[in-house]
């Protein structure tokens, strides 16, 4: 059975002027807020995927913003943004202009400041070979 995943990624970047935000949505081989994986191979598809069938913007996976990405592309090489930390090769990059006179005041003033996928996954539990020995990391 299929189970509903979230996973939150920053906002690198914002053009004032256009009212654009620029983020990540998705980063190969690190773990989500449910300790799930995902691989370059798989957030290509899914970038993909969303591109072909979907195109939806939304807030707060609960209702629909008045909102397009204008931009989506994966990241051939690691890329880096102002004083940020490495977003990876592999990465699903988007840019999102924002319509919505309230939802960009929350970019502005900080409020909001990261993009969260939301859809459905099959999970498999997967054996690392790592054994906790106590008292590591």
């Amino acid at each position: 059975m299929a189970e509903q995943k979230g996973r939150i990624s920053r906002i690198v970047k914002v053009d004032e002027l256009q009212h654009i935000v620029f983020g990540v949505v998705l980063q190969p081989d690190i773990p989500d807020l449910q300790e799930d994986i995902i691989s370059a191979e798989e957030i290509e598809k899914t970038a993909h995927k969303y591109l072909m069938e979907s195109r939806i913007c939304g807030f707060r996976h609960q209702e629909k913003m008045d909102a397009a990405i204008v931009e989506s592309y994966v990241t051939k090489n690691d890329e880096y943004y102002q004083d940020q930390e490495c977003v990876r090769k592999g990465s699903w990059m988007v840019a999102m202009k924002i319509f919505d006179e309230e939802k960009w005041k929350g970019v502005m003033s900080g409020e909001y400041n990261s993009f969260s996928i939301g859809g459905f996954a099959n999970s498999e539990p997967v054996d690392s070979g790592i054994q906790d020995e106590g008292g590591g990391n």
